[in-house]
């Protein structure tokens, strides 16, 4: 029984290690992929919008970063409060939090999902990728610039591919507001069970 639970045990280690990320690193302004503590890809970036959104059992920062090329990357960051989980998959919650588009995944490789967004009136395309972790956090980028999720997603499998939905039309926008496309409110969260009690006890929330 001990060499059982010992055996579970590393193999959930060598699978979390090998899991791949994504993250903002403050020190050389850049987005890093990483995979085994292994740099995979970067990307430079400076931050130029910095916002919170506060809601019960949940926060979510959000971050608007500039590319060289002019283009944007929005990232969004959203913590469950302690004692909270997400409890759905990653594709409802997708849809819910982004309620004007047409989401479809096109690939998901360990705890990256990789999406494309496309609103009613097929004006432009987002692209899209999503860090789950543990169900406690979160992390969303998004951009109309499909090169960088190309890249994102060819370097952990090159067979994937985004879904082929109608060519971008680049249309900007011209105040930071309007670059989050996100809809984090209370409807979202209490009243479609986005979230759950970890545990199934009942806690005062804080």
């Amino acid at each position: 029984m001990k060499t059982i639970i010992y055996s579970i045990i590393v193999l959930l280690f060598f699978t979390g290690c090998s899991a791949p990320h994504i993250s903002f690193n403050d020190t050389i302004k850049a987005f890093e992929l990483t995979r085994n503590n292994e740099i995979l890809l970067t990307q430079d970036a400076r931050q130029v919008f910095q916002g919170r959104v506060s809601l019960p059992h949940i926060s979510i920062y959000q971050y608007i970063y500039k590319l060289d090329n002019a283009d944007f990357i929005i990232y969004e960051q959203a913590y469950t409060h302690p004692y909270y989980i997400f409890d759905k998959n990653i594709d409802v919650i997708v849809s819910r939090i982004f309620p004007d588009y047409n989401v479809k995944r096109s690939a998901r490789i360990g705890n990256l999902y990789f999406y494309t967004l496309e609103p009613e009136a097929h004006t432009y395309i987002l692209y899209m990728v999503v860090e789950n972790q543990n169900k406690k956090l979160l992390k969303i980028m998004y951009s109309k610039d499909k090169s960088i999720f190309d890249r994102l997603l060819h370097k952990l499998d090159k067979n994937a591919q985004f879904a082929d939905l109608k060519l971008d039309k680049n249309i900007s926008n011209k105040h930071c507001h309007l670059f989050i496309k996100s809809k984090w409110n209370y409807k979202n969260i209490l009243f479609t069970d986005l979230l759950k009690q970890e545990g199934g006890g009942m806690r005062r929330a804080k």
